[in-house]
């Protein structure tokens, strides 16, 4: 009805709150993916995964802008070889590579 769209103009878009989104690469790494989620949230960031593995990198990062995420983090293959993660300023496009076993402590002096 014309009301109910009305009233959906008024509802505000929501947001993400998040201080990282993890992306995913592809089906295969979901699991680092999540792995990575679970480890940054327990060492107290508050993080967002992009689940939908479907969708290229650049709307992963697109969302990241939209929703004011000011860091992404890449797990790729080569990231998964090395033990590693890409972490990306969304201010500043500046890319760090971290240790998976350093990145809490990391994260937590950027924010």
């Amino acid at each position: 009805t014309l009301e109910a769209a009305e009233t959906l103009k008024k509802i505000p878009e929501m947001t993400s709150n998040a201080d990282i989104l993890i992306t995913v690469f592809s089906p295969e790494l979901l699991p680092e993916s999540l792995k990575l989620t679970k480890t940054l949230r327990a060492g107290g960031a508050k993080v967002d995964i992009s689940i939908d593995y479907e969708k290229k990198m650049d709307k992963q990062l697109k969302y990241a802008n939209k929703n004011n995420i000011p860091y992404v983090a890449f797990i790729g293959p080569e990231e998964v070889k090395n033990g590693t993660i890409k972490l990306k300023s969304m201010a500043t496009g500046q890319q760090t590579s971290f240790k998976l076993e350093e990145t809490p402590e990391e994260l937590k002096k950027k924010n």
